[in-house]
């Protein structure tokens, strides 16, 4: 039995040592990551905004929200605004209550609409901005600034991007003596977005206002939006 245990424990030490012996696969390439951005107008805007009105009375807490709706179609059709470009989210009605006298105190109910305004122009984005608020809105929860047909320009920081991993490749093997050949991996790293390369900022404002959108990017002072694309690639050494 003990001879049986002598001869396991040596055929596993064996396999073990046999494995540890085996060469390691060593891929005879040089990887780098190339990156590239690309600044391009914004043409549509879209603005996340809500109304919230209050009244003890559930249908005069609407009435209230029903005329700040009929003053943002005005402002609408002032600046050719199409009703489809008009998206309400929800609606909901929420009693609200104060802690008053030891207690909870019924204070009224409170009706909040949502909803988002698609705007064609960005030339007028701090203008309709400016009359809905004055119009009632009195939530602004999101502005974002995007290009309709952004293809050309996402091709475009694809191709920049590429080409600074090939001159970072000839750069690193230059300097140790050898020459970067066929591409053997290729991989499009995404930004978080749900594409690459990224097109859209929120939070900011045109015409130069302070970058919110951390650092990702954002709306510049110049008006414009930035396109990233980013690379992983792998070249194989001559």
């Amino acid at each position: 039995m003990k001879k049986n245990l002598v001869k396991c424990g040596l055929l596993v030490l064996g396999v073990v040592l046999l494995s540890s012996c085996r060469p390691s696969v060593n891929e005879n390439v040089i990887e780098v990551f190339g990156e590239a951005t690309i600044y391009v107008l914004p043409d549509e805007v879209t603005i996340q905004c809500g109304i919230v009105t209050m009244d003890t009375d559930p249908s005069a807490a609407k009435k209230k929200n029903d005329e700040v709706i009929s003053k943002i179609k005005q402002v609408a059709e002032r600046y050719s605004i199409k009703n489809s470009d008009i998206l309400f989210d929800y609606m909901n009605v929420t009693p609200k209550y104060e802690y008053r006298n030891n207690g909870n105190e019924f204070v009224g109910y409170e009706m909040t609409q949502r909803l988002n305004i698609i705007l064609a122009d960005v030339t007028v984005y701090e203008q309709v901005m400016n009359e809905l608020l004055s119009a009632g809105v009195n939530r602004i929860y999101n502005s974002v600034f995007t290009k309709r047909d952004i293809q050309q320009d996402r091709d475009e920081a694809r191709v920049a991007a590429l080409n600074a991993a090939y001159d970072k490749a000839s750069v690193a093997a230059k300097t140790l003596g050898v020459k970067p050949g066929k591409p053997v991996y290729i991989q499009e790293i995404d930004y978080g977005t749900g594409y690459a390369p990224v097109a859209v900022y929120t939070n900011a404002k045109m015409d130069g206002a302070v970058n919110s959108a951390g650092e990702s990017g954002g709306l510049l002072s110049s008006g414009k939006i930035s396109v990233k694309a980013r690379y992983q690639v792998k070249f194989d050494i001559k």
